[in-house]
């Protein structure tokens, strides 16, 4: 591994946009009960990308 700095930014940056991400969706769905299926939808679309984006980029670093 050549640059764990690197990597452990890269992963932080992608575990915080995770929490974001919960936290508005928790937010949508106080301020909004009636949408919850979409709202729902929508966080686990956005969870699954960042969990891809993560995976990819770890990639990059275990070269």
């Amino acid at each position: 591994m050549k640059d764990k700095k690197g990597m452990a930014t890269f992963v932080g940056n992608n575990l915080r946009s995770m929490g974001f991400i919960s936290l508005l969706i928790a937010g949508s769905i106080f301020l909004l009960p009636t949408v919850k299926m979409l709202v729902l939808l929508m966080f686990l679309v956005a969870l699954i990308a960042i969990c891809l984006r993560l995976i990819m980029g770890l990639k990059k670093f275990n070269k």
